[in-house]
């Protein structure tokens, strides 16, 4: 996947949040060299916490770490058979229980448009009261989810 660095505002027009994400290989294996990584800054050049890719088979599985590489949450992403919904739901769940946290729901705006992917809706819900400092660090996973998706968007048929 592409690499990229993307920098969000607040209202006084200050950057607050920086997420970074190097370029990686596309090979679904276990080599640390191939996973998915993000790396999410808040004040910028203050790392709060991680994205990482889990091995998987089928289904990719992505750790969200704090900024000491302490697992909190897990971000699991549907398998689809097909194009048969108009969203599909992502959970964020705590890693021993699996309760769930937070859920990002992807809204499908259907075939008409060539280009579904820049017009779809995400919604974030979350389920159980979190720090600023957690929000931040899961809006972080929702733009790795998207970018990731968008690339994959015919494996995952969405």
């Amino acid at each position: 996947m592409r690499s990229f660095e993307l920098s969000i505002y607040d209202n006084s027009h200050r950057e607050v949040i920086h997420l970074i994400r190097p370029f990686r290989c596309e090979v679904p294996c276990c080599r640390q060299s191939c996973s998915q990584f993000m790396e999410i800054q808040a004040p910028p050049g203050s790392p709060i916490g991680y994205i990482t890719q889990d091995c998987y088979c089928c289904v990719p599985v992505f750790n969200i770490t704090d900024d000491e590489g302490n697992v909190l949450f897990k971000y699991e992403t549907p398998f689809i058979n097909g194009p048969t919904t108009n969203f599909i739901e992502f959970q964020v769940v705590t890693p021993g229980d699996r309760e769930h946290v937070c859920q990002v729901v992807k809204q499908y705006q259907g075939y008409k448009d060539p280009t579904p992917a820049y017009r779809d809706t995400y919604t974030v819900t979350f389920n159980t009261p979190v720090t600023a400092k957690v929000k931040a660090i899961l809006l972080g996973a929702t733009f790795m989810m998207l970018a990731f998706h968008i690339k994959h968007d015919t494996y995952l048929f969405v």
